[in-house]
């Protein structure tokens, strides 16, 4: 069956061609407003999909890290409080250390006293000889002045008697130049002779009283010096004695600062366990010090980890809720998949209407030609099967069927 070319040209024909045209522009109109930007869309979702595929990777990388920045956390909050309470032993320790060197401080003057008053002791001790002594010399001046008053009647008389033989003497010397002086003298030695014979016993006495007039005098002299140290003694032991009334009110001050000493000595006896637990705690402090100074850097460190950690989780917070954004527009892509394929159904047959670009005029002309013969043996077909339906119809009902309207064939 062949067609002549105003066939082609009826307008039946033009309006068929006009739509396909229609049509391919509304597919490349589609093409070019719809598919290009949802491309490029797709690619940039793709992109933002791959960067937040990296980012949780890198994200559960650094779990670990984020693990041993908390445990380090954990570590430096117990070290913390571990310091405070350290803090507070050290400032216990100190009060204690204060109070011990008041203590000790107290104690050495309790100790200077306690030497003082032992230094006293001992002086005493060592004076009590002399004291004896001195009085021993004391005794012996007392008894020395009793004999001295007992044997002054005696000292009386001898010294009448030697004034008298001085002054006898005297007149023998001056009358001696003259014979008759001489005998009167004689006369009169010879009177005294008598008179000293009358006398002998008062002599005797005299003499004897003479002779323990030079003992005394020797005795007198000897105890001089004895006098002398006995006076330096004596004057020894009033300042002994002065000083031992001027310690005397010292003494109950002394007394009370060695008892205190005495119980400063059992209190530290009685503390000393706690002495040695604090200085274990100070040592102990001490080596923690040391050990936060060495660890100062690892505390910078991790300090700094954890501030870029954070940074680190509002980015990735930041990028979730990208992401969540992202997850809406792709449920909403998947929710707009059958529309599409609707659209793309649609539009198919029009991307084969492009290839009549490339077709001459006499392909066009067979490819219409081939179009009318499917679309007239289509039409055919179909009024065949329509008749087929309504004649038992009608032969079944009695009646008279109804003409179906045909188009004809052009």
């Amino acid at each position: 069956m062949s067609f002549s070319e105003d066939s082609i040209m009826n307008p039946r024909t033009l309006i068929g061609v006009s739509l396909l045209a229609g049509l391919a522009v509304v597919f490349f109109g589609m093409q070019i407003l719809m598919v290009g930007p949802l491309q490029g869309r797709l690619q940039n979702i793709q992109a933002r999909l791959d960067q937040s595929d990296r980012s949780m990777s890198k994200l559960v990388k650094s779990g670990a890290a984020a693990a041993q920045t908390n445990d380090l956390l954990s570590a430096l909050d117990q070290q913390a409080s571990s310091i405070e309470n350290l803090r507070r032993n050290i400032a216990d320790i100190q009060a204690l250390r204060n109070t011990i060197s008041s203590e000790g401080v107290a104690a050495i003057d309790a100790m200077q006293a306690v030497e003082q008053i032992a230094a006293v002791q001992d002086r005493l001790i060592a004076e009590n000889e002399s004291t004896a002594q001195a009085m021993k010399a004391f005794d012996g001046l007392e008894s020395l002045r009793q004999s001295i008053l007992s044997g002054s009647d005696a000292t009386d008389v001898a010294d009448s008697a030697l004034s008298g033989m001085k002054a006898l003497q005297e007149r023998l010397i001056a009358t001696s130049n003259g014979y008759e002086q001489a005998s009167n003298s004689i006369t009169r030695m010879s009177n005294l002779t008598e008179r000293i014979i009358a006398e002998d016993k008062t002599i005797e006495q005299a003499a004897a009283d003479f002779d323990r007039f030079l003992q005394f005098r020797n005795s007198v002299s000897v105890a001089a010096a004895d006098l002398d140290r006995a006076n330096a003694e004596v004057v020894a032991f009033n300042e002994l004695k002065n000083a031992v009334i001027a310690a005397a009110g010292d003494l109950p001050a002394a007394r009370t600062a060695a008892d205190a000493s005495a119980e400063i000595t059992s209190l530290l006896s009685q503390q000393s366990q706690q002495v040695i637990t604090a200085q274990q705690n100070l040592n102990l402090l001490l080596s923690i010090q040391e050990a936060l100074a060495a660890g100062t850097e690892q505390v910078a460190s991790a300090v700094q980890n954890l501030e870029i950690l954070d940074e680190f989780q509002h980015e990735a917070a930041r990028h979730i809720s990208s992401l969540e954004a992202l997850r809406r527009t792709l449920m909403e892509i998947a929710l707009m998949e059958s529309s599409i394929a609707r659209v793309a159904g649609v539009i198919q047959p029009l991307t084969e209407i492009v290839n009549l670009r490339r077709l001459g005029d006499d392909e066009v002309r067979e490819a219409a030609r081939v179009v009318l013969d499917r679309r007239n043996s289509r039409v055919s077909r179909l009024d065949n099967d329509a008749e087929a339906v309504q004649k038992p119809a009608s032969e079944q009902d009695g009646k008279v069927p109804t003409p179906v309207e045909t188009v004809p064939a052009n």
